[in-house]
């Protein structure tokens, strides 16, 4: 064989070589980067979720009311249709397809879905329009059905679902995940999951494995998500977190709220709060815009008007604590309209807003709050009452949001009675065994310029969840700069007391048992405690002439509790008793009815609890028109925070 054809031959086998070593390796590579992919069986998670496994990817499948939303297509168009019909699932029932990239591997099915909008983020278009491909042969050309391009944190709502997109570059520069209802997260090639643990997709696969790592870092929902929905390592259930917000409705008068905060963000709990809130109450929004409407029809009477109001609520909500700013962000999400007219059947971002902050802008007029404890309590420590007295909206519109709102946050866990939608407390207590809520107490001043103010709501919350004892909790709040002069009614298990945050005062501070009051003004019954709407530490306001309903309501507890003390020491029962006191009209102007039923402001939450035990009890008023005598439901019958 001459020399140049052996040359030639040579040259040829080693480059037949150097190709075999090169498949070699990168059939190696390839094994190695797949031989851990477990993707999970077809099959159906409940009667809204499913699952498809197509050879070595799976999609998944959510139902609507409209039909299927679909995350990815599959690698074989043949194979996925047989997987789909296994599911009872045929194409023209899927209205949406959501792409988490591009890759063969995710979109071979997406020709079988004529009827299907077709949703991808907006960096993944390059790589479907000859512009970028993993690698320099591997430029794609889409033929397929004409798509949408979302953007990083867009929401998609779909027959009654809501998607949020979620950009995580770096498998491919327009990778993402979809999370739906805060529930279920699809991930794509975005995550694996290895030694039970979550960790970026295989370096062989990805464009840019350092991006990816950087995307997941930011992927809070990956901690937070009950159901993790991976394309090639199947489903992971995360119990920890199935339930970080539940609400649910009980006996058909209040709705309980639970708040879970492990490995929850502030700005997720309020996102999730909002989620939670319409599934539970799909008309929560409707019914707040007619009770926004209501209340300013009202108040046209003293020419407040909502414009007026919404500007005080934009002011505070700047000086409240980060925390719960994000909060109201993640919530607000759910109310994103910009157009403020109370009554058009829409709630508003503002209108949101102002609903946050009611009792800064418009006042939870008027109330009234007790408590015996030691020597005068059957327990021997503290028994709380407390009736909210708010205004009298059309048909009681309040009645259908009253709420009990339980927060698990380790040490700073509280529970709230208030309403639906609220972030503060009316009224509330921690698990140190302290109880606050607010209470009107009017100077007649005019409203001041609102920046630079705090809100006296909001600090309340963050008092109840970091302070151990009424005393702390009264330090805190004793000298802040708020708009409105109120009344702060506290107890723990052994005391109680108000703080009179009469602004500007000198006399401004804690009223005990045995603080000394203004002349004509003592109490004067041992081991028990009661506030109206009024001061009584020397040197802070009092209304000239006081008010009658002040004057006659304080007469009612002091008779109240007189007689209630001579049969015995008083329990809940006893409490109930004085707290439903309806005198003989209801009203508390005429007879000093403490429940008031028959009272253009009347009682919508009556409130008893044992601050040892935690049972609690609360008459929630009804719609319509209100009782007489209130029924009293049992709301714990012990500690709600064992379960922390």
């Amino acid at each position: 064989m001459k020399k140049p054809v052996k040359r030639v031959l040579y040259g040829f086998l080693i480059f037949i070589g150097v190709l075999v070593l090169l498949a070699g390796y990168f059939g190696f590579r390839i094994w190695r980067a797949t031989s851990d992919m477990n993707p999970a069986e077809t099959q159906k998670l409940n009667d809204s979720v499913f699952c498809v496994k197509d050879k070595f990817v799976n999609a998944y499948f959510f139902k609507t009311r409209i039909g299927y939303v679909m995350v990815d297509a599959g690698v074989d168009r043949e194979n996925f249709l047989l997987q789909m019909g296994k599911l009872g699932i045929t194409p023209d029932q899927v209205t949406a397809v959501l792409l988490t990239h591009t890759d063969g591997d995710h979109i071979a099915a997406i020709g079988l879905f004529k009827h299907a909008k077709i949703y991808m983020h907006k960096d993944e278009e390059q790589m479907i329009n000859g512009k970028n491909g993993k690698m320099f042969f591997l430029h794609l050309h889409w033929k397929y059905a004409p798509y949408t391009l979302l953007s990083d944190r867009d929401t998609l709502r779909i027959g009654g679902l809501r998607v949020q997109i979620i950009h995580t570059p770096g498998h491919t520069p327009g990778s993402c995940c979809y999370l739906f209802n805060h529930e279920y997260l699809a991930t794509g090639d975005n995550v694996a999951y290895k030694n039970g643990k979550f960790v970026h997709f295989t370096d062989f696969f990805n464009m840019d494995t350092p991006a990816q790592e950087v995307a997941l870092k930011r992927l809070s929902e990956l901690n937070t998500t009950p159901f993790i929905l991976m394309a090639h390592h199947g489903i992971v259930h995360q119990a920890a977190y199935d339930c970080p917000v539940e609400i649910k409705m009980v006996d058909g008068r209040y709705f309980l709220v639970t708040v879970d905060f492990k490995g929850l963000s502030h700005k997720d709990m309020g996102k999730m709060y909002g989620e939670k809130l319409i599934k539970a109450m799909p008309e929560y929004a409707k019914v707040m815009d007619e009770m926004m409407k209501d209340q300013f029809d009202l108040l046209k009477q003293a020419g407040l008007t909502f414009e007026t109001v919404k500007n005080r609520a934009i002011a505070l909500e700047q000086a409240i604590q980060p925390e719960y700013r994000d909060e109201i962000e993640g919530m607000a999400t759910l109310f994103p309209s910009a157009k403020d007219e109370p009554g058009d059947g829409i709630f508003s971002r503002n209108e949101f807003l102002v609903w946050q902050f009611y009792a800064d802008v418009v006042r939870p007029t008027q109330c009234s709050a007790s408590a015996a404890f030691a020597g005068a309590s059957a327990t021997g420590k503290t028994i709380v009452g407390r009736n909210l007295d708010w205004y009298a909206l059309k048909d009681n519109s309040l009645a259908k949001i009253h709420a009990v709102t339980l927060i698990h946050n380790g040490n700073n866990s509280v529970v709230f009675v208030n309403f639906l939608g609220q972030l503060t407390p009316v009224s509330g207590f921690n698990d140190h065994h302290v109880f606050g809520a607010i209470l009107d107490c009017e100077t007649g001043a005019a409203y001041p310029p609102v920046q630079g103010k705090r809100s006296y709501h909001f600090d309340l919350r963050y008092g109840l969840e970091h302070d151990s004892t009424i005393a702390g909790l009264a330090d805190f709040m004793k000298d802040k700069d708020y708009t409105f002069n109120h009344l702060i009614f506290l107890a723990d298990e052994c005391a109680a007391g108000v703080l009179e945050d009469n602004i500007g005062s000198k006399a401004r501070g804690l009223r005990t048992s045995s603080s000394k009051v203004r002349e004509g003004a003592e109490w004067g019954i041992p081991n028990t405690f009661a506030t109206v709407n009024d001061n009584r530490l020397p040197g802070n306001f009092v209304e000239n002439p006081e008010s009658p309903s002040n004057l006659k309501r304080w007469a009612s507890l002091k008779s109240q509790y007189s007689e209630e003390l001579k049969k015995g020491k008083i329990g809940i029962e006893e409490m109930k008793q004085i707290e439903g006191f309806p005198s003989t009209d209801g009203n508390a102007r005429s007879s000093g009815a403490l429940f008031r039923s028959a009272d253009h402001v009347p009682t919508l939450q009556s409130i008893v609890l044992d601050l040892s035990t935690y049972e609690l009890w609360v008459a929630f008023a009804p719609q319509g028109k209100l009782p007489v005598n209130p029924t009293y439901l049992k709301v714990f019958g012990g500690n709600p925070f064992v379960n922390n």
